[in-house]
């Protein structure tokens, strides 16, 4: 979507801002020096040349030596953010392929590249580290137009003091952020002054730094086009920063919740080897309604093969408590694949139909029949007989709305699976 994707073997990816204009462009050193990739070469020469050789040692190194190498040219984009529209402080994140352009486009091995001021004329040189071959060196020369630049050395001698120092710059309604990190660049390192592209503008308005020990200072009306020092002895005030707003979610107790999802160990490519996926591993999707109608919410969390479905009913403090259900642990042997809450006798109080799948069952079993309790209006559920259809499909999901608009709430309940054949149902129907 930037512009920057298929830069073919790339190592050093250099954000900065090569042209002056207050954008941060993108260098990419590129280049691999054996292609292992080639599979011609290895399955047609290395494949025959290393059984001949009985896998010798020299006779891999020789194969190695071998294999091809393609020099490929370097790749550096232009940030045409500050081209998108007028104002210049909001950038569309696009860039321009700039290689022929700004003469990039000789082939070479290259991995490690740092930037910096070499001719001190204001723009970031390029330095590149080729493979078996010199480094190149790239001067910059866009100075020759009205671009303005400020350069900031943090520190007079040593580095370690400015290491992790934050630096804005303010200029004609533009504010631009870089952190001091020399180590960057893919194995390369640049102690250099840190670099900001200013474009037509003239006078900065103001700099602000933050050193690592927090501590700030605050510059106003510099002038362009200069090397700017400064000393972490000189920032007196501590920077203060802003509060942070109240988060709108908090953790509580990490075992607040008295449920613990427990599978059943069973293999169902024992059964059916062709299935991409296991189909006994589905749940638990939770339910959530207030049962008790005491304001809070209440959770039924489904039960694996072997396991009841769980009540939890909502606590004030926050916490969850297990409502023991007879109904629930009865139907234990019943896989829980799906739950929902709704009034299923309009007597006010939520009801709960429970859908019954897996795969570890006999076709057409018993307990693949999906299930209706009954809220007797306190959260105590009995399970309903005659009141829902008989299937004994392996079921997957239900939703309940009122489909004919007669004022009632109807089913609707998706098949899965018919156990020990994998073939997709489609739904079993509206009820």
């Amino acid at each position: 979507m930037a512009g920057i994707s298929n830069t073919d073997w790339s190592w050093a990816p250099l954000a900065a801002d090569f042209d002056n204009d207050g954008w941060k462009d993108l260098y990419v050193s590129n280049g691999f020096l054996r292609d292992y990739t080639n599979m011609d070469f290895l399955k047609f020469y290395a494949d025959s040349v290393m059984k001949a050789s009985h896998n010798r040692p020299a006779a891999m190194m020789d194969m190695v030596k071998r294999m091809p190498s393609t020099a490929t040219k370097s790749y550096i984009f232009r940030n045409q953010s500050g081209d998108a529209r007028s104002d210049r402080s909001a950038g569309a994140l696009t860039f321009e392929n700039k290689v022929v352009d700004w003469g990039f486009d000789q082939p070479i091995v290259a991995s490690g590249a740092a930037y910096a001021d070499l001719d001190g004329d204001g723009d970031l040189d390029i330095i590149t580290s080729n493979v078996n071959a010199p480094a190149s060196v790239y001067r910059n020369d866009c100075r020759v137009v009205d671009q303005h630049f400020l350069q900031i050395q943090l520190g007079a001698n040593s580095a370690t003091p400015a290491v992790g120092a934050k630096v804005w710059v303010y200029a004609e309604g533009m504010m631009q952020y870089q952190e001091f990190n020399p180590s960057r660049g893919f194995q390369s390192c640049m102690y250099t002054p840190l670099h900001f592209g200013l474009g037509k503008a003239i006078l900065i308005d103001s700099i602000r730094i933050v050193w690592p020990n927090d501590q700030t200072q605050l510059l106003r009306q510099i002038k362009a086009n200069q090397l700017l020092v400064v000393h972490p002895k000189v920032a007196l005030s501590r920077y203060q920063y802003g509060t942070a707003p109240k988060p709108l979610y908090a953790q509580i107790a990490t075992d607040s919740i008295p449920y613990r999802h427990t599978e059943d160990l069973v293999n169902d490519f024992k059964r059916q080897p062709l299935m991409p996926n296991m189909l006994s591993y589905q749940g638990p999707h939770l339910a959530q309604a207030d049962v008790n109608h005491d304001g809070l919410t209440d959770l039924y969390a489904p039960g694996a093969k072997g396991q009841a479905g769980v009540l939890l009913l909502g606590q004030k403090d926050g916490l969850w408590k297990e409502m023991p259900q007879p109904a629930f642990e009865a139907d234990r042997q019943a896989e829980d694949t799906d739950a929902l809450f709704f009034d299923a006798d309009q007597d006010g109080d939520p009801d709960l139909y429970v859908v019954s799948g897996g795969y570890n069952y006999q076709p057409n079993s018993p307990l693949l029949q999906d299930r209706l309790y009954l809220n007797d209006g306190k959260g105590k559920f009995s399970r309903a007989t005659g009141q829902i259809p008989t299937e004994q499909f392996s079921d997957a999901c239900v939703v309940a709305l009122d489909i004919d608009k007669d004022g009632d709430m109807d089913l609707f309940v998706g098949g899965r699976v018919q156990p020990g054949r994998y073939r997709n149902l489609s739904a079993v129907g509206f009820w």
